[in-house]
Parts: structure tokens; C-alpha cells; sequence
């Protein structure tokens, strides 16, 4: 058996100690800011095949799946935020 394979994202990146991406991190996400940056490109992406290629019926379908996606990252979002723990007053 193939141990399952985890992507494992840095989220403290203090200055000046990134490095440039490796070809291995290439196909993977190295940090949230480069999730969110592959997450835009493809968002405009699809805006533009949308625009192209796609049939109006086929977009509204598309624009209620993105709708309840949409909703899901809020929830999503939503229980991530609450399991935040709020730090003590520094006072």
C-alpha cells in the first residue's frame, strides 16, 4: 500500500526567509497566499471560458453551483473562525 500523500501548507513566512519555488512545489500549494493566488487565476479563468463557451443555460447552472460553493466556504469559514481561540488582553 501507498502511504497517502499531505500537502502541508506554511502559514509563518517571515521575511525574507521565502524561498523561490522549487519545481516540486510547483504542482502543490506551499502557503496560503499561494493558494490564494492559484485560486484567482483560475476564477478568471473560468470567467473567461464562461464568456466563450458555455451556453447561457449551462451558465445559470453554473452560477448556482458557484453560489452553493460559495456558501459552503462560508460555513466552512464560519467553523474555522470559531475554533479560534480569542487572545488574552495583553493589558
Amino acid at each position: 500500500m501507498r502511504a497517502e500523500k499531505r500537502l502541508v501548507y506554511n502559514t509563518k513566512n517571515l521575511l525574507g526567509t521565502r524561498k523561490r519555488a522549487c519545481p516540486s512545489e510547483l504542482n502543490g500549494v506551499a502557503t496560503f497566499e499561494d493558494l490564494g493566488r492559484k485560486l484567482d487565476r483560475e476564477i478568471e479563468r473560468l470567467r473567461e471560458l464562461a464568456g466563450k463557451k458555455i451556453s447561457p443555460a449551462t451558465r445559470l447552472k453554473a452560477a448556482r453551483s458557484l453560489r452553493r460553493m460559495s456558501d459552503k466556504l462560508s460555513q466552512i469559514a464560519a467553523d474555522i473562525e470559531a475554533k479560534v481561540e480569542p487572545k488574552a488582553d495583553s493589558h
